[in-house]
């Protein structure tokens, strides 16, 4: 097999996957989230696909001496329809809070929110 034929083998399945990978995220952002709130039996059960929410990325500030910043809190978002604030963390684990984190980007946008 030739180095032109291997390079242009190769392009196709870079094509392919790009387009494997916008189909995922296309219907990853199709998914519903189910507004509720475990920690005080709230929510209106209410379910609204992901690319129409606004995601919600918290932060909080490290006050370490000399290293002073912010990171990342956990994810939220607020019911479309009663306006509950959400959290990831209590709708999907802490598995599904860092998936979300990863995926952040499928939502309608992100905002930060200091806590």
């Amino acid at each position: 097999m030739k180095l032109k034929s291997i390079r242009e083998e190769r392009q196709k399945l870079v094509d392919r996957i790009a387009k494997l990978d916008a189909l995922e995220n296309k219907l990853l952002s199709q998914k519903t989230i189910r507004c509720c709130d475990s920690n005080y039996g709230k929510g209106c059960g209410a379910k609204t696909k992901i690319k129409n929410i606004t995601y919600i990325q918290t932060l909080y500030y490290v006050d370490e001496a000399y290293n002073e910043h912010w990171e990342n809190g956990e994810g939220q978002f607020d019911c479309p329809k009663c306006g509950l604030r959400n959290r990831l963390i209590d709708i999907f684990g802490q598995k599904g809070r860092e998936k979300f984190c990863e995926l952040k980007y499928l939502f309608k946008n992100i905002i930060e929110k200091e806590k």
